[in-house]
């Protein structure tokens, strides 16, 4: 019986995956507090500043999470900043 990987930070698709849900569940969840206080306060905009939060704490979180960001390239062989480089030198 074969075990289950571990967890690989490499993986575009389990980190492209919690980056989605991060911002949906974050503007789900903070536009139903929204329009539940809408609906307390009689108020029609709590619901739009819930959104906008949500989608601000699921950004928020992908970047604490170190989801986004770019990682430095591997040099190879061919590779135009691996040539200039040796041209450099």
């Amino acid at each position: 019986m074969s075990e289950k990987p571990d967890y690989d930070p490499e993986n575009t698709y389990d980190s492209g995956m919690r980056v989605f849900s991060y911002i949906i569940g974050g503007i789900v969840a903070w536009g139903l507090i929204g329009w539940f206080l809408d609906n307390l306060f009689e108020t029609q905009w709590l619901v739009l500043v819930g959104i906008l939060f949500g989608a601000a704490a699921g950004f928020y979180l992908t970047k604490v999470h170190g989801l986004t960001g770019s990682k430095p390239a591997k040099a190879s062989v061919g590779h135009p900043a691996h040539n200039r480089e040796e041209a450099e030198q």
